[in-house]
């Protein structure tokens, strides 16, 4: 028995692109929490998780994969499979930003910190993942160190290589190698 419509269009759906030897439908929302929540309601709205940068590590890990799996769930019984979330992007001084009207990314960055910010990301991720959402990290190479907003503005990434390796690229790398996350490149 098919419990919705949306499970119904599902059904109908992917089995023909199965039928016809094409990959499933990927259907998409940015549901990230905090600012950045779409769809709520009807769904949860979750805080942003820059909420959970300064709890206990443990505790910490554990919210965050609650976010995930909330979030999780929910889209999936929307039949969304992919969530163009979280924000691995660094939390930038706020003077760095002052020209970012619309990203709002020192809003949406979980934290300064690139351990936080993977510690953080990849227990959300997780959470996602154990619904059948998959995860897409954002925004590379870095768009917390812009200082415009890019909705608007063209803007220019002049931090050195190194120096973005070290720190901006870290969570990408950890959170990358670790989770079957998606990649958005700039927004």
């Amino acid at each position: 028995m098919i419990a919705s419509p949306t499970a119904a269009i599902d059904l109908a759906i992917s089995g023909s692109l199965k039928a016809s030897g094409l990959p499933p439908l990927m259907v998409a929302t940015d549901q990230e929490g905090g600012i950045v929540s779409h769809l709520a309601p009807p769904l949860t709205r979750l805080p942003a998780l820059a909420s959970l940068a300064e709890l206990a590590p443990d505790e910490r890990k554990a919210k965050a994969e609650e976010f995930g799996r909330i979030h999780g769930r929910e889209l999936a019984s929307l039949g969304i499979n992919l969530n163009f979330a979280p924000v691995l992007d660094l939390r930038p001084e706020a003077k760095r930003n002052q020209l970012d009207f619309n990203t709002l990314t020192n809003q949406r960055a979980i934290s300064d910190d690139p351990a936080k910010v993977s510690a953080v990301a990849g227990a959300y991720i997780h959470g996602l993942e154990s619904a059948g959402v998959s995860a897409t990290v954002k925004h590379f190479p870095g768009l917390g160190r812009v200082r415009a907003d890019t909705h608007h503005f063209d803007a220019d990434l002049d931090t050195p290589v190194g120096e973005l390796e070290a720190t901006d690229w870290r969570p990408f790398r950890d959170v990358l190698s670790t989770s079957g996350a998606r990649l958005m490149v700039g927004h």
